[in-house]
């Protein structure tokens, strides 16, 4: 039996391969099934992914948006196979799946690890955990903070602001993903604004990066936008203000974040009866927009090796290889060229 810790993306997505595969798997979540989220696009090779892993594209199809180009400060590029999701619309598929396929997910349950002289004890609902075990339980990972210490999240110098607007009258092309990038001048800021809009929906997705320090803690979460909005002004651009001011009339809660990330530089080797995937092992910035995707990456990975019963150590060992070319190529990239890439 394989046990996953964590009910996210990548939890879910690999519950649902490795149960459809006759490994059985249970998955044991610290919060409940219906979670508050932002929202994500995936592309069109992680919806090849997602099928080849056994998830009904109809349903992917249903529960998402068609994104069919991204505009980066007015330039226009096509998005072949993008779709936007409400992040707990894509979890009730994965889990729906993971379900069906005979996994078995314990919600409200969380993992207990304790340092002891032979290792760690890894314990949940009473019982004792063992291998393999896969931790996907996120960016402040309880197994990492044990397994990995040296590895802790580091503040990426911007502060993230997801929020969901009411239904609002925009000038953007439909199906369209735009993006405003201000560069700092000396008297603004810098950061970025973007949004996801469809005419057909009841809502529209936007967002906002800010380079700005560190928040406390008491100052992240669910937030009224009203402190937010002269912050907001001050890295719009001009095309983009009329955009923003409709965006926050239509709005009246924001979630803030600051943007982190874990790093995989001198990372301790991952082992077969233990290993992290996703953003338990190396979360990425928002700016990147890669998060969702490499955690599918990684289910992938690792349940394809536990399929044919080779090494998922192995697996995730060259997960981090790719993972750590591709975050060498992006901090060569423009800027603009960066913007884009929240869609991946």
């Amino acid at each position: 039996m394989v046990t996953i810790i964590g009910a996210g993306i990548a939890g879910s997505a690999l519950a649902g391969a490795l149960a459809a595969a006759g490994i059985p798997a249970t998955v044991y979540e610290r919060g409940p099934r219906h979670r508050n989220g932002a929202f994500l696009a995936l592309d069109g090779a992680v919806h090849d992914l997602l099928t080849d892993l056994g998830v009904d594209r109809a349903r992917l199809l249903d529960a998402s948006r068609p994104i069919d180009q991204i505009q980066i400060n007015g330039h226009h590029q096509p998005a072949p196979g993008y779709r936007a999701y409400h992040r707990h619309d894509l979890l009730d598929v994965l889990t729906d799946r993971a379900a069906a396929a005979g996994a078995t997910v314990h919600y409200d349950t969380p993992v207990h690890v304790t340092p002891t002289p032979a290792g760690l004890s890894i314990t949940a609902a009473g019982r004792a955990l063992t291998g393999p075990i896969i931790a996907a339980d996120g960016i402040d990972s309880p197994i990492r903070a044990q397994l990995d210490p040296a590895r802790t999240p580091v503040y990426a110098a911007q502060i993230a602001l997801y929020a969901v607007a009411n239904r609002v009258e925009l000038p953007t092309p439909d199906r369209t993903a735009a993006f405003d990038t201000l560069v700092p001048d000396g008297t603004r800021p810098g950061g970025t604004i973007g949004h996801i809009h469809h005419t057909e929906a009841a809502d529209t997705f936007w967002f906002a990066r800010l380079n700005a320090d560190q928040l406390d803690p008491g100052e992240v979460g669910p937030q009224p936008i009203g402190p937010w909005i002269p912050r907001l002004r001050a890295i719009a651009t001009d095309a983009a203000a009329p955009v923003l001011d409709a965006l926050i009339a239509a709005t009246d809660t924001v979630h803030i974040t600051n943007a982190r990330t874990v790093p995989l530089e001198a990372a301790l080797p991952q082992t077969d009866e233990l290993l992290l995937i996703g953003d338990a092992d190396h979360a990425v910035t928002p700016a990147a927009g890669s998060g969702a995707r490499d955690a599918l990456l990684d289910a992938a990975a690792v349940a394809e090796a536990l399929r044919a019963g080779t090494s998922p150590a192995a697996a995730m060992e060259a997960r981090r290889a790719t993972i750590r070319d591709t975050r060498d190529t992006a901090r060569r990239a423009r800027p603009d060229s960066r913007a884009a890439a929240t869609l991946r």
